[in-house]
């Protein structure tokens, strides 16, 4: 697939562009939370919990990981603009969102399309604050950005907008947002994540629902 590109950025753009670039070498060696395939009309929820892994929401290591993510595909209303708008609860005494700020949540949007029609590779990874912009190319171009958010540790909103011209047969978003467990103990414990999604191809709001479970310390591997 070749990309048409638009008029070149002014200078300051191709250096944000660049600046972008270098943290996504090591952002790119994480494990994507949105696992189903992208082949789907619809949004998908999922999570990933990593007792003792290393790299969790921009950390070089951490203990009792939970991150939740949603994939949102190129088949919603293709090669058009789309924004999602996305608000989703915490679960208090579970589990509460990672607010960096209150306009950023720990985590990351990340661009994959398929420019040959065999394979999908990553265009472009940005984090999660507002305005944070998905630059990709020589002219740094934008595939998306966070047109709002608001975050606290017991309600995270966010609104994205995703570019047209990136959005061909194959390409999607990947969108991770981080948290902190609480107290998550020794034993076995599943958690679950109901956001409420609404894209401008039908304003239509959908809650989805995602869980995932926390092995119990010293459990044997599945």
């Amino acid at each position: 697939m070749h990309l048409r590109h638009r008029r070149p950025a002014s200078s300051w753009r191709r250096l944000a562009g660049v600046a972008t670039a270098l943290p996504l070498l090591v952002a790119g060696l994480l494990t994507s939370p949105a696992q189903a395939a992208p082949g789907t009309e619809s949004v998908i929820a999922s999570g990933i919990y990593n007792s003792n892994g290393t790299g969790c929401q921009g950390s070089s290591a951490s203990a009792d990981c939970l991150s939740w993510g949603l994939r949102i595909p190129s088949t919603i209303a293709p090669k058009k603009d789309l924004t999602v708008t996305i608000e989703a609860d915490s679960a208090p005494g579970q589990w509460v969102w990672n607010c960096l700020a209150s306009d950023r949540v720990a985590g990351t949007a990340s661009f994959y399309d398929s420019p040959n029609g065999d394979g999908t590779r990553k265009l472009s990874e940005s984090d999660l604050r507002y305005f944070a912009h998905l630059y990709y190319g020589i002219y740094g171009d934008s595939a998306g950005q966070v047109d709002a958010i608001t975050c606290t540790p017991e309600h995270l909103s966010i609104t994205y907008k995703i570019d047209d011209l990136v959005r061909s047969e194959g390409s999607y978003l990947d969108l991770s947002f981080g948290t902190t467990t609480v107290t998550p103990g020794s034993g076995e414990r599943t958690y679950s994540f109901s956001p409420t999604v609404t894209t401008s191809a039908d304003n239509t709001s959908q809650k989805i629902t995602a869980t995932v479970q926390k092995p119990a310390e010293n459990a044997a591997p599945r």
